[in-house]
């Protein structure tokens, strides 16, 4: 159990962290892939350039490069096979804060989880209609950085990761028109051998100049789920920190435990009494 997660308890804050600090290189990145034409070429840099996959002097070069080779009269295809002269992908700058839909996945609490020790939180979602395969967090803005007539909380797009066999294309992503869907359709792609993580992603703003703690409402947390190497001794020290809290009865409390049939974890329920101050496991 480290610092990061009880200063998050107890102020009721998540961390958003850029994909360049995830443990996938390849994560949120866009490769130059399956473009044809001049005029494809063009808008792809354009859009990489929104989306902070390469900067505005790689952009201006970039264009340039196009209209000389349109002057010379390159063949388009010939031109853009080379692949030689375009910038590297690198990992978008935009702060995503990264959720499971399952809570008793082996590999997973041994990864993310200090090895079992630590402890997994649920959190509740709002729909968001239309589409099935994305949803909605609410965040608190914060009251002495807020700006004038900004809102008192924020939604931020909750998205369904993409598990696939290529990277996303270039191709493809010059044609989905709306800006939004561009982010969304590269921040959400991942290899599939991580399918297994079940992953959902909220996604904020560009990492420069914006905080990575976000505040939310206490009513937004659902369930606390301790590892099965988690100590009765940390299991005490974590829930004290809800004594005082106004929803600690809408928050559910687990024990994750090894089941002795078969190689899976299966969770008891914690039964909390605010009133008295103790804990109770039942199997």
């Amino acid at each position: 159990m480290n610092l990061n997660t009880i200063n998050s308890l107890i102020n009721n804050q998540l961390y958003f962290s850029p994909p360049s600090e995830f443990n996938d290189p390849f994560d949120a990145k866009i490769y130059y892939r399956e473009i044809s034409t001049f005029a494809e070429a063009e808008i792809y840099y354009r859009n990489a350039h929104q989306m902070g996959q390469i900067g505005p002097n790689e952009v201006d070069q970039m264009l340039r490069l196009l209209a000389e080779a349109r002057k010379q009269g390159i063949p388009e295809k010939e031109f853009l096979r080379e692949g030689n002269h375009y910038p590297k992908p690198r990992n978008a700058e935009m702060l995503i804060c990264c959720f499971s839909q399952s809570y008793d996945n082996i590999q997973m609490w041994g990864l993310y989880s200090e090895n079992h020790s630590g402890v997994c939180l649920g959190f509740r979602v709002v729909d968001f209609p239309p589409d099935p395969e994305k949803r909605a967090m609410v965040f608190n803005t914060n009251a002495q950085t807020r700006k004038p007539n900004e809102p008192e909380q924020l939604i931020l797009p909750v998205v369904k990761v993409d598990y696939r066999r290529k990277p996303i294309a270039a191709a493809e992503l010059i044609r989905i028109g709306d800006i939004q869907a561009k982010y969304e359709s590269f921040l959400k792609t991942k290899e599939r051998n991580w399918g297994y993580e079940k992953e959902w992603r909220c996604l904020a703003g560009p990492a420069e100049g914006t905080a990575r703690l976000f505040d939310y409402p206490e009513a937004s947390l659902s369930d606390v789920h301790f590892g099965s190497r988690c100590t009765s001794k940390s299991v005490e020290t974590v829930i004290r920190l809800f004594e005082g809290k106004e929803n600690i009865e809408k928050v559910s409390f687990w024990h994750m435990k090894e089941s002795e049939k078969e190689y899976r974890l299966i969770r008891e329920r914690i039964d909390v009494f605010p009133s008295k101050k103790v804990v109770r496991r039942t199997s």
